[in-house]
């Protein structure tokens, strides 16, 4: 059994006093293009990565769950490791302030018995290898982890598709955010050695072949702090205006001529950011022929003028992650690509014999930053049956 299995496993047994029948994960994902697409019925081109969100389960036939936190997996300050968080299906109560972890699983659960489906209960231990603040997903990995196991205890297969939805509509409307359903499309779609075109428009989603010369590596400056739902509901309520500015019921079906059109009408600010997002989607479509060619000189050009986009668009704030940027593409040149997202960590596509001295310069240039070279990862799924 793999080592977090039977760490997580083990968790179990410390807290329940019994071994778990199942044994759960579901992958990190990285946006390789596309950061909060979602938010104006975009494109996203995203990988699923090796680090996992792991559950340890054990049905249970009265309706109650029960989950135990490693203090990898925790999400809020209200919550401890160690402890045990008791619900019923159906009978969830408000969200606990602070609790996100916790609310995340209470969600699914609301969900599911608002759908119709009885749920017989589980006990569940949480442990995530998905290092914090990186922006790889870990909510989505629990989420769709979670929803995949649920499968256990209500009679009924849940497809991957529903999985999303149902984490997504867990999230929206028992905690009421403002969430898309593309990070969990990427953990329970994803394929071992393809990257994902996922179109927030139709929930379209296609299989991207991976150059196999290229490894995914992610940067986080230290400073760079969490996501927010604040942070998530402003991008969302900017889409939204930018769409009304222009006439439109989402900026996905703004032209390149109407934004031209009302240019002298907006401002720098607002005409810049539009002009970005559009952008996005352009360059998403020109990337997905780019890694079909296998073609890093391409790859890079496109990965550069995101980056250079989203400086013009946003202004970012974090010198660090601009400098790690522009350190990047002097490194990589035309034999791979690297980008600054929206939150303010590195992605970059680097070929695969140069990570070494890759490594060795980011240690010596950004004491101050966290590296993670990751391989792609297939779906969310089962991945063991402990039966002693």
């Amino acid at each position: 059994m793999n080592q977090a299995a039977e760490f997580v496993s083990q968790l179990f047994i410390e807290t329940f006093k019994s071994a778990p029948e199942h044994v759960f994960r579901a992958p990190g994902r990285v946006n390789l293009l596309g950061d909060y697409s979602d938010c104006y019925d975009g494109l996203t081109i995203c990988c699923a990565v090796n680090v996992y969100t792991w559950l340890a389960v054990r049905p249970r036939q009265d309706g109650k769950f029960r989950v135990v936190f490693h203090h990898t997996a925790l999400k809020g300050e209200q919550l401890s490791a160690g402890s045990v968080y008791e619900w019923f299906a159906g009978i969830e109560g408000p969200p606990i302030d602070d609790a996100d972890a916790l609310n995340y699983l209470k969600g699914i659960t609301s969900e599911l018995v608002r759908s119709g489906l009885t749920l017989t209960g589980l006990d569940l231990a949480v442990v995530s290898t998905i290092p914090k603040n990186t922006g790889l997903g870990s909510t989505a990995a629990l989420q769709t982890a979670f929803g995949t196991a649920l499968g256990l205890c209500c009679n009924q297969q849940l497809t991957p598709m529903a999985v999303a939805q149902l984490a997504q509509r867990g999230e929206s409307l028992y905690l009421s955010h403002t969430c898309g359903v593309v990070s969990q499309m990427s953990c329970v779609l994803a394929q071992p050695d393809s990257a994902l075109m996922i179109d927030s428009l139709d929930m379209d989603c296609q299989p991207i072949p991976m150059p196999q010369t290229l490894t995914i590596a992610v940067i986080k400056p230290v400073s760079v702090e969490a996501k927010t739902e604040a942070k998530r509901q402003a991008r969302q309520e900017h889409c939204q205006a930018f769409a009304e500015h222009f006439g439109v019921a989402s900026l996905r079906c703004l032209s390149r001529n109407q934004l031209h059109s009302k240019e002298r009408e907006s401002c720098t600010r607002f005409f810049d950011e539009v002009q970005h997002l559009l952008g996005e989607n352009e360059r998403a479509h020109q990337l997905v022929g780019a890694l079909r060619r296998d073609d890093p000189g391409r790859i890079s050009e496109l990965m550069q003028a995101s980056h250079h986009s989203l400086i013009g668009a946003l202004h970012p704030d974090n010198q660090q992650a601009q400098a790690v940027t522009d350190f990047l593409h002097g490194f990589l040149g035309n034999r791979g690509g690297a980008r600054m997202t929206e939150d303010h960590t590195v992605v970059a596509l680097i070929p695969s014999h140069e990570i070494t001295d890759l490594l060795l310069e980011l240690q010596t240039r950004f004491t101050q930053c966290d590296s993670y070279m990751c391989e792609l990862a297939g779906a969310a799924g089962a991945v063991g049956v402990n039966r002693e």
